[in-house]
């Protein structure tokens, strides 16, 4: 054991309040977390140092790029390239890596035998013997290197690190006057990564003098990375930096005081005492790896979101303005997530810091127009879908979390669910979202439904009924999704369900996922659904089928869906609910199951424990709330599933003063009753009110299902009290036709029916008769909607082409089967795909060329060819390197290649087409062959490298 590895032990062990034997004994909440679960695997979480909700988050940086070093730490890697203060943790977009501070000119390598990680403490003995240890408070946090005798007294500090930096710059004192004597750094980083302008300040202050300084790099002017030389004889090196993301620190307001060893342990212990405390709401009792993972779940869902206001109030708004504030305000909220279970979550734990969420969102909205949906220091990612802040704001209302601004958050929720971005308009004006209007239309639509339920229990709990009902009304767009035949939920394409379903399929009309994995996703209303797929027989079918069918998906390869039991994906939140699900059909044995099933599997505690990206406490949250035994399916409804109690005793301390200590009692893993303060609860589900009224609750156990929570009564059930409204669903073979189409359309018994052509001049509309089958010859876009609708009045739309030609198409090379347009005519088929490629309407092939041969059908005098590319580097599709076309009267000889190139670069970004061709004056053409050459492997900068490109192709033309 080398020194530092002593002084590293030694400390560790004052640290230990009772002594060596409380280190295998009753641990605290505190010492049984690991923060090392989640940094392999695809967990993307970090071991550095945090306090709860802190705006400072200290930690390693082994990895630079990549999906698995979104957080800037993977736990296969060994070498370190220095400390940087904000990380981000578990998502799958990389960000953050602000000031990299390193103990030496060059990485360092380490062994992870030589690293220690607590909450608020992280500590490594590198390879070369030096020693780093940090912690971190709110705003915060101290470094602290031991250098060996002969290692150089070095540290560089690097604003370049990771992502594009747009300005950065430092000022570097080696002896503060105005101080304690000792060096100090101050500048600002402004960077764009996954936020397009992320502002970074900081001011950090060392222990003891500098004897110079060197710039290694710098640009525009700037110093973006430097290297200070200490003296010789330095052995301990402190360094506490303090961050913002307001605006430049002033030393001079800033506490004037020493930094070392006592400073140091200061905040080590001050923010030890605020995670005891955080980690104290809640204990439970089980073995030392059930309780680890527990806790460090519980920990992962109190790291985020952060505090971003300053000490005096301010903070950065949407508008990128300075604003003064009156609380705390917070950043990094990844909602699409956290809305499932870890909001519903501080609802129980954190309910002050949930009313301090509900103003930041109010604050979100004043300044941006819109409640947040992916929000990252002050950006808009708008990543993910969905307005889930109202899920979020409405649950805590529902549970008695009153904000003072109700009415205003009312009319914030309101503006966010009518804004005319992503498919929004079309959703309003159809009442559901078809594969033409929106890419990820089902996932959209889904969630969009949800949202728009929690948007009318608001407007109830205000007492604005209008709007109740007309919200209300729109919550019901799910049914326009669901199959009859399938039960599943099923993309709509121009009007009818799109054919070449395959409900394993990963493709552009769900959001990370498949029908299989969102054909559950209607919390809201689970009464109507359930009745919709036939009832309790056929929903439990349909429930045991997910859970027992083929474990492999098809099409995209998405690597968010892990954790598979069947086509259930725990690794990813859609399915987060599902296996309460069995509650609602009266089988609440089958969601005990089920849920231990996913307990016992999907988390444990090493570095891998995690089945998929941890995303800001969702995945731990779930750990949380299920192992206590009951879970959030429908957040705005004050309910809470019961499932599976993990623990024979836990016990969760409530702002209100309140304490609820759960039981389990007897063998077996069946629920056989459930008692609260000796009263038995006969239904499958608590209340909010039950819980954090605080008292006894006892789950009594066997080793065979029981009858308890089977009753139609005892069931966990949701209801929109909305009056069904569904729109009619059109059935034909081809949208494009030749001569005439026939097509028929399917509507509700006992409906009457209006369908309305629309002819291709704009001008003449036609009343189609009611007979249920129709003939169209020209150009036309029908609308079918339900006679007497009145206030909201969705509709199905089809627009029907008349094929400009007779030619035919032969691909040589098929395309890839989510990319087909429907057909080889597609090419032809007077249809100009744009940039919106997920409508369906290009042709795309993948890793070869593109060939096709078009027969004319006679011999024609061509004057000018052309065909349509498109480019979205970042889905994979590049435009071709170049096209060639031939042409031949017989289809056996061909003349020589028209060849046509063009000079744009893979990474020129956005979404954009072109047109390859020219000029050719060629008679007697029958056959046209073209070809159209892959660009390659995608290029090393790109996430996906490596892996082949698509082209897309539409439409080709000939004049």
């Amino acid at each position: 054991m080398d020194f530092s590895d002593a002084f590293l032990m030694m400390k560790y062990f004052m640290l230990l309040s009772s002594g060596f034997l409380s280190l295998l004994h009753a641990q605290t909440p505190y010492q049984r977390v690991n923060p090392f679960i989640g940094t392999g695997g695809h967990g993307h979480t970090y071991p550095g140092a945090v306090a709860p909700f802190g705006m400072m988050q200290l930690s390693p940086d082994t990895r630079l790029d990549g999906w698995d070093g979104c957080s800037g730490y993977h736990y296969d890697d060994s070498v370190c390239y220095g400390f940087s203060h904000t990380h981000l943790s578990g998502t799958g977009v990389s960000d953050y890596g602000d000031l990299l501070i390193r103990p030496a000119l060059e990485p360092l390598a380490f062994r992870h035998e030589k690293e220690q990680a607590a909450p608020g403490y992280y500590a490594v003995t590198f390879n070369n013997a030096i020693f780093a240890e940090m912690t971190a408070g709110l705003r915060s946090g101290i470094h602290h290197y031991r250098f060996p005798p002969a290692a150089p007294k070095v540290v560089v500090v690097d604003l370049n690190h990771r992502d594009q930096v747009n300005s950065a710059n430092m000022n570097i004192s080696l002896a503060d006057a105005t101080n304690t004597g000792a060096a100090s750094i101050a500048g600002h980083r402004y960077s764009k990564a996954w936020a397009e302008n992320q502002q970074f300040f900081f001011f950090g202050q060392f222990s003891v003098p500098a004897d110079s300084f060197r710039v290694i790099q710098t640009e525009k002017g700037e110093y973006r990375r430097v290297v200070l030389f200490f003296p010789p004889t330095t052995k301990d090196l402190y360094l506490e930096v303090n961050v913002s993301f307001v605006g430049w620190l002033n030393p001079s307001k800033l506490p004037a005081r020493q930094i070392n060893e006592a400073r140091f342990q200061q905040v080590r212990n001050a923010t030890h005492r605020e995670w005891e405390q955080q980690l104290g709401k809640i204990k439970v009792k089980g073995s030392v790896d059930q309780e680890s993972i527990f806790y460090t779940a519980l920990y992962h869902t109190m790291i985020v979101p952060n505090r971003v206001d300053d000490a005096d109030g301010s903070y950065r708004g949407m508008d990128f303005k300075e604003h003064e504030g009156n609380g705390a305000h917070y950043s990094v909220f990844s909602l699409w997530d956290t809305y499932r279970a870890t909001h519903p979550l501080y609802t129980l734990i954190e309910q002050q810091r949930t009313r301090e969420f509900m103003r930041t969102f109010l604050r979100m909205y004043r300044q941006s127009g819109r409640l947040p949906i992916w929000e990252l220091a002050a950006n808009e990612t708008n990543c993910m879908i969905g307005y889930h802040a109202v899920s979020a704001i409405v649950d805590a209302m529902a549970k008695g979390i009153l904000p003072n601004s109700a009415a205003a958050l009312l009319q914030a929720a309101k503006a966010s669910a009518e804004a005319p971005v992503f498919g929004l308009d079309d959703y309003m004006r159809f009442g559901f979202l078809s594969i033409e209007n929106e890419s990820e239309s089902v996932s959209k639509t889904l969630e969009y439904a949800y949202d728009d339920w929690c948007i009318a229990q608001m407007a109830r709990m205000l007492g604005d009924t209008t709007l109740e009902q007309q919200y209300l009304n729109r919550s019901q767009a799910w049914r326009n999704l669901l199959d009859p035949e399938t039960g599943l939920m099923r993309p709509r394409e121009n009007g009818r369900f799109m054919p070449r379903f395959e409900p394993r399929e990963v493709n552009n009309h769900y959001t990370e996922a498949n029908s299989w994995q969102y054909s559950f996703a209607v919390p809201h209303d689970l009464e109507d659904w359930i009745a919709r797929l036939g009832g309790n027989a056929r929903a439990e079918a349909l429930l045991d089928s997910l859970f027992s069918v083929e474990s492999r998906t098809v099409g995209r390869e998405q690597v968010d869906i892990t954790g598979l039991i069947g086509q259930y994906a725990h690794g990813n939140e859609p399915s987060h609910h599902i296996a309460y699900l069995y509650n609602s059909i009266g089988k609440p044995a089958k969601t005990q199951q089920r849920v231990k099933q996913i307990l016992d599997s999907f988390y444990h505690n090493r570095p891998d424990g995690l089945i998929g990206n941890e995303d800001c406490g969702q995945m731990s949250a779930w750990y949380v709330l299920s192992s206590l035994g009951f879970y959030p399916v429908c957040p705005g409804d004050p309910r809470y599933s019961i499932g599976y109690p993990l623990f024979r005793q836990a016990e969760i301390r409530f702002e209100n003063g309140n304490k609820l200590k759960l039981q389990r009692s007897g063998s077996g893993d069946f629920i056989q009753s459930v008692e609260l303060n000796g009263r038995p609860i006969r239904s499958n589900f608590l209340t909010h009110q039950q819980l954090i009224a605080g008292g006894k609750l006892v789950f009594r156990m066997g080793n065979t299902p029981g009858s308890w929570g089977t009753a139609s009564e005892d069931r966990y059930l949701t209801r929109s009290a909305a009056a069904p409204i569904s729109v009619p669903v059109f059935q034909y073979n081809s949208a494009v036709f030749e001569d005439s189409l026939h097509f028929t359309i399917r509507s509700e018994p006992g409906k009457v029916l209006h369908v309305l052509a629309i002819f291709n001049d704009g001008k003449r509309a036609q009343l189609l008769p009611r007979n249920g089958q129709y003939t169209l010859h020209a150009n036309a876009c029908v609308d079918a909607i339900y006679a007497g609708s009145s206030g909201f009045a969705p509709f199905a739309r089809a627009c029907f082409h008349r094929k400009p030609n007779r030619w035919e198409v032969e691909l040589l090379h098929p395309t890839n089967r989510q990319y087909s347009a429907g057909g080889p005519q597609a090419l032809c088929d007077g249809i100009i795909g744009d940039t919106e490629w997920q409508k369906g309407n290009w042709h795309g092939i993948q890793g070869q060329s593109y060939l096709a041969v078009i027969d004319l059908k006679d011999t024609q005098t061509l004057h000018h060819i052309e065909a349509g590319f498109l480019q979205d580097t970042r889905s994979w599709i590049v435009f071709p390197e170049g096209v060639d076309f031939s042409f031949s009267s017989d289809s056996v000889n061909w003349s020589d290649a028209y060849t046509y190139s063009h000079t744009i670069l893979p990474e020129e970004p956005g979404v954009r087409c072109i047109t390859l061709g020219g000029d050719i004056g060629l008679s007697g053409v029958r056959y046209v062959r073209m070809e159209a050459f892959q660009y390659g492997p995608l290029p090393a900068w790109h996430p996906g490298a490596g892996n082949p490109s698509f082209i897309f192709v539409d439409e080709l033309r000939l004049w």
